[in-house]
């Protein structure tokens, strides 16, 4: 047999046999499958990991292949659940709630790279997790970085403080280690911070977040009882393994530990978790748990009457700082971006995905839109503009 002369070598791909062509891993954690077919309409191949090779031209392999590829990813990726996913590798990323970049007229912005999550807890408040079937949302990490630039050029702070967080868990994100040495190579970014529940550190992964400049650790852990533990969490949860990994984390940087305040649920675990911070040194920062329509909600909650009255109680009970936690960092406010439409206006737009549509630079949600194969133009009446996070309707 002739030799296979052409090879692509893939970073964030993994190629798996199949009985009919092969399944394609793509940052760990979302896969799509190509057909026998339609890599033989390329040439005769083989795979070693992340290297596939075709017995044709590198050039042609190349072509044929990328675009084979690149259309299954924007096409047919899933989540390892098996959910639909939009791969997002062009703006804007400014204007969805769910992902994206939020700026909040300050100087703290919000990264949301991905969706969905690994766990199931009880109190989410919009509704992830690993037995969820909506479509999830991953998006290229050049385009996030490129995109981070363009709006701190437009800010007139001197230190920004960016806070990678997710509508599910963040470290999920294949490309998480090179997003975060990326962002810290931009001028004025000072800290970077993570907001998540720990369950897939561990030591290297830890250092080598740190190394690419993670600066703070946010890690949500709501009892320390193992029972409670799994009970909030909603799915099989160790929480032995999670008190190591903080205990881990407060030795290599700043660590906040986050407790979500649940009524009737894990009032009697929040002064364990108080103990378990002052051992470690760490701050704890508690959370009132808020209802959310579309979330996991629990029967009662808090008011933030009562939940002051508590917080107080807790502090004087075991001195320590809890609301609001004692963060060095401060969030001041910062240049308010010009919205290219307001509540009330309607639009022409272009459609993107489902449930998303593109003007004026922004991406806009309109809930419950599907697909619009071949029309150019969609008519979007915008009943929300917070902070300019866009909500529409079809108009």
């Amino acid at each position: 047999m002739q030799k296979l002369v052409a090879e692509l070598d893939f970073k964030n791909f993994l190629f798996i046999k199949l009985d009919d062509g092969i399944k394609v891993l793509f940052m760990k954690y979302f896969y799509l499958e190509i057909r026998e077919k339609e890599l033989l309409d390329i040439a005769e191949y083989s795979i070693n990991k992340n290297l596939i090779s075709f017995n044709c031209k590198q050039s042609l392999a190349e072509r044929k292949f990328m675009n084979l590829l690149m259309n299954k990813l924007h096409k047919e990726l899933k989540f390892r659940n098996g959910t639909r996913t939009e791969f997002i590798d062009h703006g804007p990323l400014i204007g969805p709630r769910r992902f994206g970049i939020i700026d909040s007229d300050s100087n703290c912005i919000e990264i949301r790279p991905i969706t969905g999550c690994n766990l199931a807890c009880i109190y989410c408040s919009v509704d992830e997790g690993i037995y969820i079937k909506k479509p999830n949302y991953l998006i290229d990490r050049g385009l996030i970085v490129d995109e981070l630039r363009k709006l701190l050029d437009k800010k007139k702070s001197n230190e920004f403080y960016i806070h990678i967080s997710s509508q599910g868990e963040p470290l999920l994100y294949g490309d998480i280690v090179d997003l975060i040495r990326d962002i810290k190579q931009i001028p004025r970014v000072k800290h970077i911070n993570i907001g998540s529940n720990g369950t897939f550190l561990t030591p290297k992964f830890i250092d080598e977040l740190i190394d690419a400049g993670l600066t703070r650790f946010n890690l949500s852990l709501n009892a320390i009882d193992p029972e409670k533990a799994k009970e909030v969490a909603g799915c099989d949860y160790n929480i032995e393994r999670i008190k190591d990994i903080a205990r881990y984390l407060n030795e290599k940087l700043e660590l906040i530990i986050a407790p979500t305040l649940l009524s009737g649920i894990n009032e009697d675990e929040i002064p364990k978790i108080i103990r378990f911070c002052k051992e470690l040194g760490c701050i704890c920062g508690i959370q009132n748990f808020l209802f959310y329509k579309g979330g996991r909600n629990i029967e009662e909650s808090y008011t933030w009457e009562q939940f002051g009255e508590k917080t107080k109680a807790w502090e004087k009970e075991f001195d320590i700082q809890l609301y609001p936690p004692p963060i060095e960092f401060k969030i001041m406010e910062d240049k308010v971006l010009e919205k290219p439409f307001k509540k009330g206006d309607t639009i022409s737009a272009i459609y993107r995905f489902p449930e998303y549509v593109e003007a004026g630079d922004r991406l806009i949600h309109v809930p419950k839109m599907k697909s619009y194969p071949g029309k150019n133009r969609i008519k979007v009446k915008i009943i929300k503009d917070k902070h300019n996070n866009f909500v529409g309707v079809l108009g």
